[in-house]
C-alpha cells in the first residue's frame, strides 16, 4: 500500500517542509526548498503576469467589480487611445 503524506493547513505541503525564517523573509533571499513552494511560486507568477497582461479582464471579473458612482464598470482604457 502507498504511504500517505500529512500536509500543513490542508495545502500540498508536506508538513516535513520547514517555513521560511525571518532573516530569509528580510533579506528577501529563500530557496524553493520543496517541489510544492516551487509549484506556488511558479503559480503566483503566472497570476501576477496575467493581471499585467490583461488589466481589464481582471478588474471586470473580480467578484467585486470596480464601479463608478452611477454603479457602471470602470474602464481602465480610455476609449480612442
Amino acid at each position: 500500500m502507498a504511504k500517505h503524506k500529512k500536509y500543513a493547513m490542508g495545502q500540498k505541503i508536506p508538513v516535513s517542509v520547514k517555513p521560511f525564517s525571518e532573516q530569509e523573509i528580510t533579506n528577501k533571499q529563500f530557496s524553493a526548498r520543496h517541489s510544492a513552494i516551487l509549484r506556488i511560486l511558479t503559480k503566483w507568477a503566472e497570476c501576477l503576469e496575467e493581471m499585467f497582461e490583461n488589466p481589464e479582464k481582471v478588474v471586470t471579473q473580480r467578484l467585486y467589480p470596480f464601479r463608478d458612482i452611477h454603479n457602471n464598470f470602470c474602464n481602465l482604457i480610455k476609449k480612442g487611445e
